[in-house]
């Protein structure tokens, strides 16, 4: 029986796409600045069955907790208990463009070669495809603003709760579990691929009926009151990932109308859909 895995996937987390290694990566950002809010990464079930089971009830993994297999980590995929071999599928140019914030063009900067160093986390996904909910997007507008130079257009942006989406569905015989491996956070790409470094920890993850494994990777942070024409100054933490990072009074900070959303629904809205993502080209090979 094939096996079909879709991950749903939030804001706050920094998003790291890498062609020339097929791979992408879901990141939690260190904080520097006091304005920064961490969004720590973790990943929880919602549909199939873990064994071992997972660490926490309900059933999720905690990537920045160190635990007695050790931690933080780094979370690898594999369709079958192996890292997949097929091709990944990034996000199309137009979802990009529309409704995830460019990070290094918002920056005018580009991806630091240690950005590795710069994260508290990450989940790796070497095959499938990405793409945002469009169905599912923010109920609110942003623009962002900068001190000295013209804001941009106001624009929607995906879902923080769950606007980016996963999928991979392996066919192969025998295939119908997916592993979730866990591997000490600075553990190199080579010796994953090359099975020089194992897992710290691994949980096969399987359907309870059907063909179908649901995930979600998602963070709760504490509820932050909404109000309309407000600047979300903690999307400065995106910008930690760059070199040169851009001072404070040179970052473009994104500002958040909530249009004809209905004034009690207002305050209750974050966390959740109006936290952006934010996107990185990753150039190194």
């Amino acid at each position: 029986m094939p096996v079909h895995l879709e991950i749903r996937i939030g804001g706050g987390y920094a998003l790291i796409d890498n062609r020339a290694l097929d791979q992408f990566d879901v990141a939690s950002i260190i904080p520097t600045q006091p304005t920064d809010v961490h969004h720590a990464l973790r990943i929880r079930l919602v549909e199939g069955s873990s064994q071992p089971k997972a660490p926490s009830d309900p059933p999720r993994w905690e990537l920045e907790t160190e635990t007695e297999t050790g931690g933080p980590y780094r979370m690898e995929v594999w369709p079958g208990g192996v890292a997949p071999k097929g091709h990944l599928t990034p996000p199309e140019a137009d979802d990009r463009q529309m409704f995830i914030p460019d990070v290094p063009e918002l920056g005018r900067s580009a991806l630091a070669r240690d950005w590795r160093g710069r994260i508290a986390a990450r989940i790796t996904l070497r095959a499938g495809r990405l793409w945002v909910d469009r169905q599912n997007l923010a109920r609110g507008e942003f623009q962002f603003r900068h001190p000295n130079r013209a804001p941009r257009q106001r624009q929607k942006m995906a879902n923080g709760e769950n606007g980016l989406i996963y999928k991979l569905s392996d066919n192969s015989p025998g295939v119908n579990s997916v592993t979730l491996a866990l591997f000490p956070l600075a553990t190199a790409d080579h010796d994953i691929l090359s099975g020089i470094a194992r897992p710290s920890a691994s949980y096969v993850i399987s359907p309870d009926a059907g063909p179908a494994i649901k995930l979600h990777v998602d963070s709760m942070e504490p509820e932050k009151p909404m109000l309309d024409g407000m600047d979300l100054d903690e999307f400065g933490i995106f910008y930690n990932l760059l070199e040169p990072m851009p001072s404070i009074s040179d970052q473009y900070i994104p500002r958040w109308f909530a249009g004809d959303i209905p004034p009690d629904e207002v305050s209750v809205m974050s966390p959740g859909s109006e936290c952006p993502m934010g996107y990185y080209d990753d150039n190194s090979e």
